[in-house]
């Protein structure tokens, strides 16, 4: 396969790029910047998520049911007597 010019153009630039001492540290503080961001978005997401159930569930409660216990764990969990 023959490269094209922009291939040539890039080894080139790889061949002239210097780093700098502390890139590696530099790269690692990049990658746990991204990684803490992540585990926020999911826990937030998450929490969001369980809070509005648990609202649907206040709503329901309230408006359909009138306050009272919904009943359907009755037949689910029997009662030890």
């Amino acid at each position: 396969m023959i490269p094209n010019s922009y291939d040539k153009e890039e080894a080139n630039l790889k061949d002239k790029l210097i780093l700098p001492e502390n890139y590696k540290q530099t790269y690692d503080n990049i990658v746990k910047l991204i990684e803490t961001a992540k585990r926020k978005v999911f826990e937030t997401a998450n929490f969001e998520t369980v809070y509005l159930f648990w609202h649907i569930g206040q709503e329901l409660k309230d408006n359909i049911l009138n306050g009272q216990k919904a009943e359907y764990g009755k037949f689910i969990v029997k009662k030890s007597e």
